[in-house]
């Protein structure tokens, strides 16, 4: 019987081990942002080690087809295909380190069995039509395809971690942290544009996590089974990119010079202003007139619910088209028009702050431009 125990100690953890021991290794990589706009809010994807069959496989969720001839119209109706697609790891590594992006890797702390299970489940998403989706940005991309798959395989016992660099921020606010980072100030106001009121809405911590560097904390504070979902972390390539200066005003002090320039001209008196400044306006109003219709056409027009209930609408109408055909009449409803709208942009300047729209505040010069010529042509 003392031979008996004493073997049993000797051999018991080898056969822990054994029992525990798996071919099978599963990681989470995220990636620091490129240079790229496509490339600047980073990177999330799946690898999977297998010892066993001598296999090191990255599996990405961000793949989409450049050569598909509707690509531009799929992309602007929101209907974009990406795809889950494969890849060797030292491929993958390579391309980031060309870069000169790092990559960090989360190894999860998973069963054998749960391991086989997470594999398969990849294996049947790259089979024939499981492996496109339609591709949302916010709420179904890259990133969120591996937020959801670890809360399927490792549900009820699996508690997210907090996010604490995402604390009461909207989307919107995630993106202009990102976009003052890659010195992309012109980029901001296009998206600023473009995205509605919902963006403005305070993010949970589930769906922070459409952003890589969101999901890489939350899994790192995240739990299993009441321990560390991640069972080790390391830095496989650092990142290498520069840090440029950020020159996130020149859109506001660009849009300033411009109001300026045409105050400038609508000031002067001679014959040859006056006649300049009428044609000004007419490609003035003609321009803010179609990007109101743009706007309109995002928002009903297209599968973007991000680029709905857009207040940007509120000095851009798409009225305008058809009132410059009556700019030069003297018709009394021509004149309410220019007044009414002279008035409205007043109180959107003046309500800016409080909008439950982020409005950028490039936009403010154009909008006082627009009240001004409203008045001078209800004047005149």
């Amino acid at each position: 019987m003392k031979k008996f125990i004493l073997l049993f100690f000797i051999l018991f953890p080898v056969m822990l081990k054994a029992a525990d021991s798996c071919s099978l290794r599963i990681s989470i990589l995220t990636c620091t942002p490129g240079k790229e706009l496509y490339s600047i809010f980073g990177h999330s994807a799946l690898r999977i080690t297998d010892s066993l069959a001598e296999t090191d496989i990255v599996y990405n969720y961000g793949t989409f087809d450049v050569g598909d001839p509707d690509f531009y119209t799929k992309f602007l109706k929101g209907k974009m295909q990406y795809f889950l697609s494969q890849e060797d790891f030292r491929n993958f590594a390579y391309a980031y380190y060309f870069e000169q992006r790092g990559v960090s890797e989360q190894e999860l702390h998973l069963t054998c069995e749960e391991k086989h299970t997470m594999q398969k489940f990849i294996f049947q998403n790259m089979e024939g039509k499981n492996r496109f989706y339609k591709y949302d940005f916010f709420y179904d991309n890259c990133t969120t395809r591996l937020r959801d798959m670890i809360e399927k395989m490792t549900r009820p016992t699996y508690n997210a971690g907090e996010i604490p660099q995402a604390s009461h921020l909207s989307f919107r606010q995630a993106l202009h942290y990102y976009l003052d980072k890659s010195n992309m100030p012109w980029t901001q106001l296009g998206m600023d544009l473009l995205l509605g009121v919902s963006t403005d809405k305070e993010m949970t911590t589930r769906e922070a996590m459409f952003l890589p560097e969101f999901l890489e904390s939350s899994i790192d504070h995240s739990t299993y089974k009441r321990i560390p979902l991640v069972k080790e972390k390391a830095s496989i390539l650092k990142p290498l990119l520069p840090i440029g200066v950020s020159n996130m005003q020149i859109p506001l002090v660009a849009t300033s010079i411009f109001a300026l320039f045409f105050v400038a001209i609508g000031l002067m008196k001679s014959k040859l202003f006056i006649t300049l400044t009428k044609i000004l306006d007419i490609a003035l109003f003609f321009f803010i007139g179609i990007l109101g219709s743009f706007f309109l056409i995002m928002w009903f027009g297209t599968d973007h619910v991000v680029m709905g209930n857009n207040l940007n609408l509120l000095w851009a109408w798409p009225l305008h088209i058809p009132m410059l055909f009556f700019m030069q009449s003297k018709l009394v409803a021509v004149k309410k028009y220019f007044l009414v709208y002279a008035m409205i942009q007043l109180l959107v300047v003046l309500f800016w702050a409080w909008l439950p729209q982020t409005l950028h505040p490039a936009l403010i010069p154009v909008v006082l431009l627009l009240s001004w010529r409203s008045w001078n042509i209800y004047k005149r």
